[in-house]
């Protein structure tokens, strides 16, 4: 179970690293003027939101791994 999590863990860091690289460069790109103020936030929105979703969906996968494990390690005694 613990490679399992950590595995999760490591996955979960890198996309967040992923998306925080991403909302630099989209700042970047507005502050020098690719793209409008508007787009910029449009964009951001939407790595905020893509940052809650991987949240939720490893929270509740290990949850789900956590609850499987016990009810295997009830079952065993």
């Amino acid at each position: 179970m613990g490679k399992l999590k950590e595995y999760k863990h490591e996955v979960f860091v890198s996309i967040l690293k992923e998306i925080r690289e991403t909302q630099y460069w989209l700042n970047l790109l507005k502050d020098s003027g690719y793209i409008s103020e508007r787009l910029h936030g449009s964009l951001l929105l939407d790595c905020i939101e893509l940052a809650k979703l991987i949240n939720r969906i490893i929270f509740l996968t290990l949850v789900l791994a956590l609850a499987t494990t016990k009810t295997n390690f009830k079952k065993i005694k």
